[in-house]
């Protein structure tokens, strides 16, 4: 469905990036749940982004929240997406991939 579930790692909200996640009708939720990641243009390996990337289907920046706040709806996951070309590169890892995999745009959106 379009439903909105973030989980945030590495990164510390405040609170206008929350209430605009509110005001899309998302919501904050586990990372097993989490259609979004919303983290550190550098990848770090924390238990939630291991966990999230399995189910999630998008990995973007605070700014990501900052855009839906300005458009006052979902904003374009695209042009925030994390894309940390060293880490997943050290990782063996492409987000991207994974991503689409779970049936999201990923990185390329």
């Amino acid at each position: 469905g379009d439903e909105i579930r973030v989980v945030f790692t590495g990164v510390k909200p405040e609170k206008r990036q929350l209430d605009a996640l509110a005001a899309i009708g998302g919501v904050v939720s586990a990372a097993r749940d989490a259609t979004h990641v919303v983290t550190s243009p550098q990848l770090k390996r924390t238990p939630k982004l291991l966990t999230a990337v399995s189910s999630a289907r998008h990995v973007v920046t605070l700014a990501w929240l900052d855009a839906c706040a300005r458009a006052k709806a979902r904003a374009a996951e695209g042009p925030h997406a994390v894309r940390d070309v060293a880490k997943e590169r050290l990782w063996d890892f492409s987000l991207a991939a994974t991503l689409a995999a779970n049936g999201g745009a990923g990185a390329l959106a």
